[in-house]
């Protein structure tokens, strides 16, 4: 294939990539940690400098191609996650209260109250 369509290819993928980066951590917001944080501004500053290679004179390949498509494939496949995310407003409650924790074999699991 022709390094322009690579180099179309590429720019189609870092700018989704880089899009989605945006979209998440505009809905984190404060509350998210900052290592979470850290990490979608790292995948989206990649994706930039991915982008940008041809302008120091450096060739598109096919490994950086199906590394993009990777990533981008891990955020398409967990957007189902993210459509939901609301952060908490106020303080999470504990964990719930285990009610029958006689089980005899290793198979059972106890019965947890809401």
């Amino acid at each position: 294939m022709s390094q322009p369509i690579l180099l179309l290819f590429n720019a189609v993928l870092c700018l989704s990539i880089m899009g989605i980066c945006v979209c998440r951590l505009n809905a984190m917001g404060k509350a998210a940690l900052v290592r979470v944080q850290f990490e979608y501004a790292t995948y989206m500053t990649a994706a930039f400098v991915s982008m940008a290679r041809p302008w120091w004179d450096e060739n598109v390949g096919w490994a950086s191609l199906m590394l993009e498509s990777a990533i981008l494939i891990g955020f398409l496949s967990s957007t189902h996650a993210w459509r939901t995310v609301r952060t908490p407003t106020g303080p999470i409650d504990t964990a719930p209260e285990v009610v029958n924790s006689n089980h005899a074999a290793l198979g059972e699991l106890p019965e947890i109250k809401p």
